[in-house]
């Protein structure tokens, strides 16, 4: 029977930042359904409009915030044509955040900034879809539901791209 073969090579500091493998940074674009944006605010107009216009007092008042919430929904739909998909862009240096799916100016993020990066399977509020994937900075905290990545894959690729970059491994 063979012994295995001892381990070669310097030893790594688990805490030091790990040099990149590319010259230039990861990009991972996201998503915005844009088909979902359009045909809930249609929807929701249309339902807040009926309100409105054939019930009392309290339906109106209903009827308004279901308007304008779906108004709020159109705009974001307007947003995502407007401006190109964004993308988290990780650099050897930096992170580029971008606050939602169609913003054109992504938050630039120090490596050294970069608290913690983990995905909540479960315990996602009720309002976003699980996985959710969360980045914590010294600028704040950013949140990516799983809609706006094409797969769950690319959630699990940003953040061990993170870790990556800045010494860190995420537990198996």
């Amino acid at each position: 029977m063979s012994e295995p073969s001892p381990a070669t090579g310097a030893a790594t500091d688990a805490g030091a930042r790990r040099p990149s493998r590319r010259s230039e940074p990861d990009r991972v674009p996201l998503v915005f359904a844009r088909l979902r944006a359009f045909a809930g605010g249609a929807v929701g107009l249309a339902i807040g409009v009926l309100l409105v216009w054939r019930f009392g007092a309290v339906g109106k008042v209903i009827g308004a915030a279901i308007a304008a919430w779906s108004a709020f929904v159109v705009r974001a739909g307007i947003l995502s044509l407007a401006h190109p998909p964004a993308a988290i862009g990780i650099g050897d240096g930096a992170v580029e955040l971008p606050k939602t799916p169609y913003r054109p100016a992504p938050v630039k993020v120090e490596l050294d900034d970069v608290r913690h990066v983990y995905l909540l399977r479960r315990a996602v509020p009720w309002s976003q879809t699980g996985p959710l994937l969360v980045i914590e900075t010294a600028q704040g905290d950013f949140a990516y539901p799983r809609d706006w990545f094409d797969s769950e894959s690319a959630q699990a690729r940003v953040a061990e791209l993170i870790h990556d970059r800045i010494g860190r491994r995420s537990p198996p």
